[in-house]
């Protein structure tokens, strides 16, 4: 059976061959926390999370979501800047780094060599951090500054700056506190001496970042949870308006500019269809919040500050179809076939396409809307009134094929007239189309090589088992179509949800798709005391003047 996708496109509906319908609905919603690269200098490559272990190296998106199972590689002479929400992590050169876990209850990274540095903002013991290595697992119990370095010779080194966390081992724990350093061997926490805790290059870096972030005037109006807040106050400001109180107005766009206009698609599980920008700030403003035409001029409006924010992949209304169901594809007026989207506004509700319970609906809009009247009934309200779809210009367009294949968007296309006996497009929640393996990278690079053999499937301790990452719902890819000549066959699917290695795949760049291997250890096992502490708490160790960081550095970070 063939159906269309909007006026004119006829696309394949997938059934076993193409993407079955899950055996039945995922039950759990997604997190509603990301993490993303802010900044990396030098070369840094990403490898999307791939059930079918088709891993394959791509050089860093600046602002892609990066989520349980993606892996991190930061190349010699490199370094990297990661958040999530509030929490920054620094990657120091040749640092591998995979996020086993991104949830609402925990963050997990596996470091399996290399430098982290991890400024933990705020500490709740119901959302814990832990860093998983070859040698131990450490879970900081405070807000502070800590540091990780796994030498790949089997030495991991922990340094408490401010703070205190604990280093769990086979069948032994070593509690560590403010102004700490120790080097561990071995899996049973055996100690090596180590000199004193004095910063070098990478803990200045580290420093100076984190004193941007705390004179952020961003964090004024947005809380510091939102991951990717912190790249705002260097490319706009914030205003005062009438009716959305303080927004935030991007400063040097484009003549004809419009929100989700610069960038490109690709498909992230379990949320499916998402926005990646092009822009240094263009994190926050497309994932939380909404956007509002204020003066003849695009206004972000953040929404209110005390509500904790909840991810959203793209907060767009998708235009086109004539039926309300699965059929999203629009006419254009000088012929051809294709999506077009445009910017929810400040009362618009967001209406997830995936599985998501009737709490999280509640709580993804109750962060971003600025008056909330009713949303249970807006949600299943279509003949919303959307303000932004009259703003002349606000409609972005493409083909469809370059849609999938994660292409930069173009310049928009003007419409076709609407569906025979309508007034105008529908607006819906989905584009409705299927993606295909090129999907899942856009349009970032290949990389050229891969990160040295191994280096990721070094086993690691863990005080938890690695979370297993969301498959897409029943509600997203039940109604997909297949868009003809896009590059490749559709994603196809397990009866779990899972993406499944497509026959015809070819082989990912590198000698092995990323697979941590994780043994986890008890956090009820003996307690021990580091090297040289002897019930006196240290003091905490002075940074001193920019250029007069000590003569002995810790080991690890950006080398010179």
């Amino acid at each position: 059976m063939v159906r269309s996708l909007g006026v004119g496109l006829a696309l394949g509906v997938l059934g076993a061959a193409g993407l079955p319908a899950l055996a039945q609905a995922q039950s759990a919603d997604p997190p509603g926390r990301v993490a993303r690269l802010s900044e990396f200098d030098g070369t840094v490559t990403y490898a999307p999370y791939s059930s079918s272990g088709n891993s394959e190296w791509r050089y860093a998106d600046r602002n892609r979501p990066l989520t349980t199972g993606d892996a991190v590689w930061v190349d010699r002479n490199s370094r990297a800047e990661m958040h999530v929400g509030g929490t920054a992590v620094r990657m120091g050169a040749s640092t591998s780094v995979t996020l086993s876990a991104v949830t609402d209850q925990n963050v997990q990274l596996n470091v399996t060599q290399g430098t982290v540095g991890v400024r933990l903002r705020s500490f709740d013991p119901n959302q814990p951090y832990e860093i998983d290595t070859p040698n131990l697992a450490f879970v900081p119990s405070q807000a502070g500054e800590y540091r990780v370095d796994v030498d790949p010779n089997g030495v991991t080194t922990v340094s408490v700056w401010r703070g205190a966390g604990t280093a769990y081992g086979q069948g032994a724990s070593v509690p560590l506190q403010q102004g700490q350093r120790v080097a561990f061997v071995g899996q049973n926490l055996t100690q090596q001496q180590t000199g004193p805790l004095v910063a070098d290059v990478f803990d200045q870096w580290m420093r100076d970042r984190d004193a941007r972030e705390d004179a952020s005037v961003s964090a004024r109006y947005v809380p510091r949870d939102m991951t990717g807040f912190e790249s705002l106050d260097d490319y706009g400001s914030w205003q005062e308006t009438s009716s959305y109180g303080s927004v935030w107005v991007p400063s040097n766009v484009p003549s004809g500019w419009a929100p989700y206009r610069t960038g490109h698609w690709v498909w992230v599980d379990p949320w499916g269809w998402t926005w990646v920008d092009e822009a240094p700030w263009g994190f926050a403003p497309y994932h939380y919040g909404r956007w509002a035409y204020v003066d003849a001029r695009w206004c972000w409006v953040p929404g209110p500050v005390a509500v904790r924010p909840v991810y959203a992949p793209a907060l767009v209304g998708w235009v086109g179809g004539n039926s309300g169901g699965n059929q999203w594809g629009v006419s254009f007026a000088a012929g051809g076939v294709g999506l077009a989207w445009f910017a929810l506004g400040p009362h618009d509700p967001y209406r997830p396409a995936y599985h998501a319970s009737s709490s999280y609906v509640t709580n993804i809009n109750r962060s971003t809307i600025v008056r909330t009247t009713n949303i249970t009934n807006n949600i299943t309200n279509i003949n919303n009134v959307y303000v932004n779809r009259n703003v002349r210009g606000a409609v972005s367009t493409m083909p469809a094929q370059a849609f999938v294949q994660g292409r930069a968007v173009g310049a928009p296309a003007a419409l076709a007239a609407p569906p025979r006996g309508t007034q105008t497009w529908r607006v819906g929640n989905t584009p409705g189309v299927a993606p295909v393996q090129q999907s899942v990278f856009g349009n970032s690079r290949p990389a050229a090589g891969a990160p040295p053999a191994g280096v990721f499937n070094r086993q690691v301790l863990a005080t938890r088992a690695p979370v297993v990452r969301g498959a897409p719902s029943r509600e997203l890819t039940s109604n997909l179509h297949a868009v003809p000549n896009a590059g490749g066959a559709p994603l196809v699917f397990g009866q779990n949800g899972q993406q499944v290695r497509n026959p015809g795949a070819g082989r990912a760049n590198g000698p092995a798709p990323v697979a941590p291997r994780v043994t986890v250890v008890s956090t009820r096992g003996p307690v021990g005391a580091p090297i040289g502490a002897n019930g006196v708490l240290p003091a905490q160790p002075a940074l001193g003047p920019t250029g007069a960081l000590g003569a002995t550095p810790a080991h690890g970070g950006l080398p010179a």
